[in-house]
């Protein structure tokens, strides 16, 4: 039934998200959940899981700027619109996923220590002290 007063209508709404709080944010988490996923697939190849170590437990996992630029679209939009804006955009290119270790890695140091040890293991299997 239609409200023929639109601010008795908006209380009425207020009052309502208020009164199941429980209800509301369980749902808006569900939605969140089921937007990173379709994110994830979208941009992993195979399997959800990370680019770099192949961590697969999605609760460790984000999206990655490959050229960075991240800070400035958190800026415009704020926190937690990335993957929002991902799927509104038909999910461009130059984003992967990483999980948050790899990722602050790559932001700070502009390489992941998982890059090394791919070295490593493809030589002997561990690094020898140089004789000199």
């Amino acid at each position: 039934m239609p409200y023929k007063d639109k601010l008795k209508q908006k209380e009425n709404h207020k009052l309502w998200h208020i009164n199941n709080r429980d209800r509301v944010l369980l749902k808006q988490k569900k939605y969140r959940f089921g937007v990173k996923r379709l994110v994830f697939s979208k941009y992993c190849r195979e399997d959800i899981k990370c680019e770099c170590c192949g961590e697969k437990h999605w609760e460790f996992l984000s999206i990655d700027h490959i050229n960075g630029g991240g800070s400035k679209l958190r800026q415009e939009h704020g926190r937690g619109y990335l993957y929002y804006w991902l799927v509104k955009n038909n999910f461009p290119k130059g984003y992967r996923v990483l999980c948050h270790n790899c990722n602050q890695s790559y932001g700070t140091f502009g390489k992941c220590p998982h890059q090394k040890l791919e070295m490593r293991d493809s030589y002997s299997g561990s690094i020898r002290p140089s004789q000199g």
